[in-house]
């Protein structure tokens, strides 16, 4: 059965991108991670455009080859076939933008873990589990990861699965120069085309930039360089040509090249134009492994690259499906002007969470220093009970649900890595506890300071707003939450927003959906939304309806618990039974607040502190769980 659209083989690695536009490589003084390496690249911009992946490549039994595995599993590339190399660490490449057309770059990549990758790697049944393998030019540059290509495309031809080959010529991966000149790319050496050729023999799809082609087949001139491509393989030919698009030449004249097959070409501001062979590559086969002409093949191809260029990161700033059909409606309206991809939601960011979401929340201030007061007790003991807490949750974390707390860095920065030890699903407030209009812990320059946060926390936001608030309030918190979340896109973190409608509006499930329309109308789109415990069923329904429309892409809604009765609760639970968006809650003072007060006041120590909280967490576990299966 082929439940596989594609199988990529080869490379792998981090790659750490200069933050800063318009710079040489050695002057950057920040870097983004992500992950790379052209067959990477193909598989996860091919499992954003709705194919099923698998990526055959090794990666290093470290911290860095765990990134990779991590990212590929968010992605949804199926990671089966990779090994962990125990010798070899996972290849590095250090990049900077120069300008729009320079983007200098260094590989480290002498015995790293994917060169290590050999026949005895490639799984005969993973081949035949898909309709078609994409191969690199970089994995035949030596005898051991030619042996592991070979094989492969062996495999596949017997299985009648398609070969694909990305020509993806790199210069200073075969020895031609020097390691810092990782940005070469045209190189004319006979024993390497002799290799190319033998290789396209075999293929069914060959793509190719005009500098790869030439160099691949040691010929200077391009349209010599397709005729003799042409005459080693009836396949089809994808010439990328940079902004003019692509040539695809179907191969259906055995004696001619014929005249090729185009699609649409699109306008648009370059920012890097490394990996945007590889998103085009993505887009190519989401249209090829779907039988569409190669007229939309070569379409979709076009538009995955420009809006690849348009943007800093390879495969994690590439398009999704949704991105990809929104950007060609837009270009079919737009005759020639410059096209501006949306903002990409930084997908790296967003771990995939199956089942439900049940937060302690203990990031409580101004509350636990209003009780201290009361007592007559400073504030030297807070850390320590947020660190409680977090044990309460980890105590009743299970596989049927996902536990996790959410934790202030004012009184909980121990709290915070103790969660990240435990592997608790975390998120952190940035709010200023009280603030109306909101005010953020961050001060005005929210970016610097989100780069210590651990993209792990989640960025919890809590706003009391409404529609009808008076104009200087409404505009400044509408403004500062639109700066909060180009912040956390443009840093990839995720957002939990909290909506807290004003006490006097006595409609709360309106208010609540009001807001919420509101936010996505100011083209706000948080992961997650953190609501008031509402009873109706109806007003549950409208809320998930609202995010239905606006963000398929959103996690979904946990419920507040605010200072509800057990009672209330359990009827609001039982209020968006059978709602999907509806995953779980976030319940605070009904958890920690008389546990905390007694604990303080010294009448019961640490254990009964955790022993009340885990009593609590749980009841309103066991109060959802039977709830949502109504």
């Amino acid at each position: 059965m082929r439940d596989l659209d594609v199988v990529t083989i080869g490379r792998s690695s981090i790659d750490l991108y200069g933050a800063e536009l318009g710079v040489e490589l050695a002057d950057v003084s920040n870097f983004v991670k992500s992950v790379g390496g052209s067959p990477t690249n193909i598989a996860v911009g091919a499992s954003r455009l709705g194919l099923r992946s698998a990526l055959v490549t090794r990666v290093g039994d470290e911290q860095m080859g765990a990134s990779v595995l991590e990212t590929l599993e968010q992605e949804g590339v199926y990671t089966g076939a990779i090994k962990r190399d125990p010798d070899n660490l996972t290849a590095l490449v250090l990049l900077a933008v120069k300008d729009r057309a320079h983007a200098p770059h260094i590989f480290y990549r002498r015995e790293c873990a994917d060169m290590n990758l050999s026949a005895d790697d490639i799984d005969p049944e993973l081949i035949k589990r898909t309709k078609a393998i994409v191969v690199t030019g970089t994995h035949f540059s030596t005898d051991r990861v030619a042996g592991a290509s070979w094989r492969a495309m062996r495999l596949a031809r017997e299985a009648g699965a398609k070969i694909v080959l990305d020509i993806d010529f790199r210069p200073s991966l075969w020895g031609l120069v020097k390691d810092a000149k990782g940005a070469e790319r045209l190189g004319f050496e006979p024993r390497i085309a002799q290799i190319y050729e033998e290789v396209i023999a075999m293929c069914d799809v060959v793509v190719g930039t005009e500098e790869e082609f030439c160099s691949a087949l040691n010929v200077p001139d391009i349209d010599d360089a397709l005729v003799k491509a042409h005459a080693l393989t009836r396949g089809v030919l994808v010439c990328k040509r940079g902004q003019a698009g692509c040539d695809v030449y179907e191969g259906v004249d055995e004696w001619r090249l014929g005249t090729p097959v185009s699609g649409m070409t699109f306008n648009v501001d370059v920012v890097n134009t490394i990996g945007a062979g590889d998103a085009f590559m993505a887009g190519f086969l989401s249209g090829y492994l779907r039988g569409e002409s190669m007229e939309l093949c070569a379409t979709r191809a076009n538009a995955c690259g420009a809006i690849a260029v348009s943007r800093l990161l390879c495969s994690q700033d590439y398009a999704t499906a949704s991105e990809l059909e929104q950007f060609l409606s837009l270009a079919r309206k737009s005759k020639g002007a410059v096209l501006r991809p949306s903002v990409p939601r930084r997908i790296q960011a967003r771990k995939k969470l199956d089942g439900n979401l049940f937060l302690l929340a203990c990031d409580h201030r101004t509350q636990f220093r209003d009780i201290a007061a009361q007592l007559g007790k400073d504030e030297s003991r807070f850390s320590q009970f947020k660190r409680l807490a977090v044990s309460a949750a980890a105590a009743e974390a299970s596989a049927k649900w996902n536990a996790g707390v959410i934790i202030d860095a004012e009184y909980g920065t121990d709290a915070l890595y103790d969660a990240g030890n435990a592997g608790l699903w975390t998120a952190r407030p940035i709010e200023v506890a009280g603030s109306r209009p909101v005010e953020f812990n961050t001060g005005p320059d929210i970016g610097s300071k989100l780069l210590m946060w651990p993209r792990s926390q989640t960025i919890k936001c809590l706003i009391h707003y409404d529609v009808h608030d008076p104009d200087t309030v409404r505009v400044h918190q509408e403004e500062s939450l639109v700066r909060l979340a180009d912040a956390c896109n443009a840093l990839g973190r995720e957002l939990l927003l909290e909506i807290i409608p004003p006490k006097q509006r006595e409609d709360r499930g309106a208010a609540v959906a009001e807001a919420v329309e509101r936010v996505y109308e100011m083209g706000v789109k948080p992961d997650w939304w953190k609501l008031e415990p509402l009873t109706d069923a109806d007003d549950w329904k409208r809320v998930a309806g609202l995010v239905d429309v606006h963000d398929d892409d959103c996690h979904g809604i946990v419920m507040l618990g605010q200072t509800a009765s057990v009672s209330a609760l359990q009827e609001a639970m039982s209020a968006a039974s059978g709602i999907d968006r509806i995953r779980g809650f976030a319940i605070g003072r009904g958890i920690v607040a008389k546990p905390f007060e007694a604990w303080l006041k010294e009448e019961i120590g640490d254990d009964e502190a955790v022993s009340m909280m885990r009593q609590s967490y749980r009841l309103f576990i066991d109060s959802w769980m039977p709830a949502q299966t109504v």
